[in-house]
This record gives C-alpha cells, structure tokens and sequence, in this order.
C-alpha cells in the first residue's frame, strides 16, 4: 500500500499538478490470474484491473461499464527464445520455418481481439534505434517455411501431419509459463502444428522454467523485457551470457558480442545506433527468435478514475490520478 505523503512538493515539470498526490492511498492486490482479476473489477473490488481479458475488458468498455487505457511499451517484445544449440532448432532453416508459419496478424487477433499489435523483430517498434530493415525480413508464407523444411530433410513421411527425419520427429520442447502464456501458447503450438512441428509443451512455474533455462534444457521459451532503451540485448544475446545468464538463444557470434559490447559503452548516440541495427540484423538473419507481439500493457479503469496516464515505459503515472466526486 502507497499512502499519500501530505508534506510531498516537488513534482517533475511534465506533472500534471504540483504538491501532495491527489489520492489518500493506493492499495495493491496481487491476483495472478485474468480471470479472477476481471471478476474483482466486475464487483467493486478493484477500481483498476491491470492486463484483463481482451475480449471481457473491451466489452466491460463497450457496455460503458469501463475505460481501456493501452501503451505498446518498448524493449524486447514477445518472443520465443529459440535454442540453437539443440536438434532441431541448431538448423537455421528450421528456425526460420518457425517464424514463417505464424500468421502474426491473425495470431494477436484472436489471442488479444483489438488490443493486439503483431511484432516482426527482437525489438518493440516504439524503442529507439529500432530497425525497419530487420522487421521487413519475415511475413507469413506457410509455403517458403515447408520449402525450407524439406531442405532441411524434414518430410511427413507417413502422413500423420507430422514432419520426420531420420525416424525423428520435428520436435520442438516447448517450456511455458500458464500464468504468462495462458492467452497464446495452445494458439501458438497450433501454428507450429501446422507447418508440421511436434510440439511439445511442458507448462511449470517460473521456478521449473528458470532451472530447465540455466541447463540449456528447452527448445524455446517467452521472454519480454521492458525497457525505452534497446541495452537489455546484451543480456538476452552477447555469448557471455549463456552460462549462468539470460542468453537462452545460446548463439555464439563474435560481431554481435562486438555490436552488443560497444553499443552497452558507446557514448556516440549516432555509432550506439549503428551497433543497435547491427545486433538486430544479425539476430533476424539468424531467426534466433520468434517475434509474436508487442507488449501492449492494457488497464481497465472504473468510470471514476480520471487522470490515469503511463511513464515513458509504459508503467501507471499514479502521483495525477484521481476519483471523480
């Protein structure tokens, strides 16, 4: 619980007022799951309800019985961190198959209705050094990504849908959270299904997932990172990070160490940027990540609550809000 401060007098500028919070107190409940935080909204419960269910939420607004706010915060958006060090996903055709067979556009849709924004590249399009180029390298094309798995000696080979090599099949270990992942992961496996990949989904907690990331036992797994700056690359990609850190794609590559090293310390804005669309080229090229969406934070407010407004990152400003008398 935040309380009010009364003695409380040095806003930043951008403030839309100055002196004490316009609210007495703000009181956090944690209620991991969608549903029951829609269902606490829907009683009284809770004046703001934040990530609700998309298609509950927006007819909560429609029936005038909320107001949605939404920012596509920026960083690293949703994606699938894919293992190059393990079969299958060691193939680069078979990565790239894996980003081809999802239809984005159709995928946030129904995964998140209209709150939904497709995301084509390992950064949200509202992060500065964003690149253009690196976006532009995969649509949907279910035909390339079959092309590319037949090259790669992929075949349904009894026709089960599933493709095989080898007396194999084309198996990706899918480890996913219920908690993060409950809105799209069924949907996602689909996807991959289709295009003839034997899914296999593991669903633990983020205990389980951690353990399993640090051993390098996965074959893809979520990560989203939240930040107005593109540096959290670094983390997620340079090759010092594969053992005991966060680099769960386990790629090794000394340009993108170089890019990610000088980007993290470069104090030239314009040569930081060159190292920012080196990285993102390089992980594209390599399809070392399955982009699904950008992270489109949503709050559902009680028609009482005014003045609700978010940061540069996309987190509540609650020093301006207040409730209507």
């Amino acid at each position: 619980m935040l309380e009010r401060n009364p003695d409380y007098n040095c806003a930043p500028e951008f403030a839309a007022h100055q002196g004490p919070a316009l609210l007495d107190e703000v009181v956090f409940r944690f209620l991991p799951e969608a549903a029951t935080r829609m269902t606490a909204f829907e009683t009284g419960e809770l004046l703001v309800a934040s990530e609700p269910p998309a298609m509950d939420a927006i007819a909560a607004e429609e029936a005038g019985k909320g107001v949605l706010e939404t920012f596509a915060q920026p960083g690293i958006p949703a994606i699938m961190m894919i293992n190059t060090e393990i079969a299958p996903t060691d193939d680069i055709n078979v990565r790239k198959a894996m980003i081809l067979a999802l239809n984005h556009e159709e995928f946030v849709q129904t995964a998140f209705q209209r709150l939904g924004i497709p995301s084509y590249s390992v950064l949200s399009p509202t992060t500065w050094a964003f690149d253009e180029q690196a976006a532009g390298l995969y649509r949907y094309n279910p035909e390339e990504a079959a092309r590319l798995l037949d090259e790669a000696g992929w075949k349904d080979s009894d026709g089960d849908g599933i493709r095989d090599k080898d007396g194999q099949k084309l198996t990706i270990d899918y480890t996913t959270s219920p908690i993060w992942e409950e809105a799209f992961n069924e949907l996602l496996a689909g996807y991959l299904t289709q295009a003839g990949f034997d899914v296999q989904m593991r669903a633990m907690d983020d205990a389980g997932i951690a353990e399993e990331a640090a051993a390098g036992n996965y074959g893809m797994l979520y990560m989203y990172w939240t930040r107005a700056d593109p540096s959290p690359l670094r983390i997620l990609f340079h090759s010092d990070n594969i053992e005991g850190g966060s680099a769960y794609t386990r790629f090794k590559n000394a340009e993108l160490d170089a890019a990610l090293a000088d980007g993290d310390t470069q104090t030239d804005e314009a040569k930081r940027k060159e190292d920012y669309v080196t990285a993102q080229r390089i992980i594209m090229d390599n399809a070392l990540v399955l982009p699904l969406f950008a992270i489109n934070t949503s709050y559902l407010n009680a028609p009482s609550v005014e003045n609700f407004s978010f940061d540069v990152e996309g987190y509540p400003w609650l020093y301006d809000i207040s409730l209507a008398q």
